[in-house]
């Protein structure tokens, strides 16, 4: 295993522990959707993928490629990453609140 593959396991593995925190966290929030959608949003942040500019076929966080193109390149190419990022985050919180309204409006049903 290679230190590329390696380091996408321990991303995967330590935002699979923090939402599991996360969503103890927000516990306080009566609504199980409404904390499912938090912690998948969140999540999302961290995992998604983008490519890195001038570095062909490798990918890191999508985030951390917005904060390096953003603060510590002179010409740096933020927009590609920041598009990733947000299209992710917002198809994650639509379809987990959509997941969430059916699981519920059908637990309802059967109640």
């Amino acid at each position: 295993m290679d230190n590329y593959t390696l380091a996408w396991i321990v991303i995967c593995v330590a935002t699979l522990i923090g939402a599991l925190a996360f969503y103890q966290a927000l516990s306080f929030i009566p609504s199980k959707v409404v904390r499912s959608v938090i912690v998948v949003v969140a999540a999302t942040f961290f995992v998604v993928p983008a490519s890195i500019p001038n570095v062909d076929g490798t990918l890191a966080p999508a985030f951390l490629v917005f904060v390096f193109e953003t603060f510590f390149q002179r010409d740096g190419a933020p927009a590609a990453s920041l598009a990733v990022l947000s299209v992710s985050m917002l198809v994650a919180m639509l379809a987990t609140a959509l997941i969430g309204f059916l699981w519920s409006r059908g637990k309802k049903r059967h109640d």
